[in-house]
């Protein structure tokens, strides 16, 4: 019963937004809600713990909350391409704004790890590469569905 109503609530999603606006609704909601929780949780992702070099500004105020709203905006960006996607047909801004907040962030876990590579230890994070893996491959999955994602099971809408 409730693969049923799941299944029909699916098609009426699909069926107004298209796969593409789906996908964007997908991404939207849960990109919204990391801004939110990392703008109220601000921590030393990029630095070591107090105050250790040039990726301070990232963990400290209020540069962390301009780069944990990266999210939120990227987040509100997805879903409002996909609000309005059913009259414009035109998402890839969409898609764009939702590829922004994991490749800078990938960026500042790339510069992190440099930073503890060529300092020694002395600053960024030893394992900042495993969320640089994570980050950029999410970037990469947006930009694969924004190029090959169809909105219909024959091929790609144009």
């Amino acid at each position: 019963m409730l693969g049923n109503t799941v299944t029909k609530i699916e098609g009426r999603f699909v069926e107004k937004y298209g796969n593409r606006g789906v996908c964007l609704w997908l991404i939207g909601i849960p990109w919204t809600l990391l801004g939110v929780v990392f703008i109220l949780t601000p921590m030393e992702r990029f630095s070591k713990a107090g105050p250790s070099g040039p990726l301070q500004f990232l963990d400290d105020q209020p540069g962390s909350y301009a780069f944990a709203s990266l999210w939120l905006i990227g987040g509100l960006t997805a879903i409002t391409a996909a609000l309005i996607r059913p009259r414009t047909r035109n998402d890839e801004w969409g898609f764009v704004g939702a590829t922004v907040p994991p490749f800078l962030w990938g960026a500042g876990y790339f510069w992190s790890q440099a930073s503890y590579l060529v300092s020694d230890g002395e600053s960024g994070k030893s394992a900042a590469y495993l969320f640089l893996v994570v980050y950029w491959s999410f970037s990469l999955l947006l930009l694969f569905l924004s190029k090959r994602l169809s909105d219909t099971p024959e091929g790609r809408h144009e």
